[in-house]
């Protein structure tokens, strides 16, 4: 078992998370939006007190690598690739998205699902996740939409689940089967972290990019 920290700073909410070698959890959340400069180190530091390790003790850092907030984004990544740097230990990159795929997962046993999120600029950010025997397993690459063509998306893709913030874009009669009021937390991290550490699949910290999802990452009409 490895004692692992994990950060999410993709939503309003910041939460952090530590999962020690002990199998046990301590996880940190923000009561307040937008404040993720000012509680970050405090959530850190509380999570390695109470788990009763030291910084040195850590394993792997797991990070939420977006899309989403760009301010929250930046602060989260410069905390873990500062802390991955001075430890010299990996770091393990995850879509947010994935992440809140995996929170319903954990749940629901729904097979399908479209996470959607605002990403503000008239476009929603878009992941789309099956089920795999409990672990949520990308069936597309994560993507942009304009907000004009979400409506021609969501009935092409009505047979999934679709959960987020930006499922309050959705008709009315796919919304009331949608869960809207969700955000990524970072306790849900572990397990995905834990399912890339047997992959060996992790990161120097100066090979993180965050995923801002723009350009050549765009939906289309087919």
């Amino acid at each position: 078992m490895s004692n692992i920290l994990a950060i999410e700073t993709s939503s309003p909410v910041c939460s952090v998370a530590l999962k020690t070698n002990s199998s046990k959890c301590y996880v940190f959340s923000s009561q307040n939006k937008n404040d993720h400069g000012s509680v970050i180190f405090e959530f850190i530091e509380r999570a390695l007190d109470e788990g009763g390790i030291l910084k040195n003790d850590l394993d792997y850092i797991a990070l939420s690598t977006g899309p989403g907030s760009f301010t929250g984004l930046r602060i989260g990544c410069s905390v873990a690739q500062g802390l991955a740097f001075g430890l010299n230990i990996p770091i393990l990159p995850i879509s947010s998205l994935k992440i809140l795929a995996q929170q319903v997962i954990d749940i629901e046993n729904s097979l399908n699902i479209s996470v959607i999120i605002d990403a503000h600029m008239q476009e929603l950010y878009i992941g789309e996740y099956k089920n795999e025997d409990g672990h949520a397993e990308m069936i597309n690459k994560d993507f942009a939409i304009e907000k004009s063509d979400f409506e021609i998306y969501s009935k092409e893709n009505n047979e999934s689940l679709f959960i987020g913030p930006g499922c309050n874009y959705l008709a009315e009669e796919l919304k009331k089967n949608a869960i809207v009021d969700i955000s990524p937390n970072a306790n849900t991290l572990f397990k995905i972290a834990e399912k890339m550490i047997l992959e060996n699949i992790f990161n120097k910290p100066e090979e993180i990019i965050l995923n801002y999802l723009s350009g050549e990452d765009h939906w289309s009409k087919s």
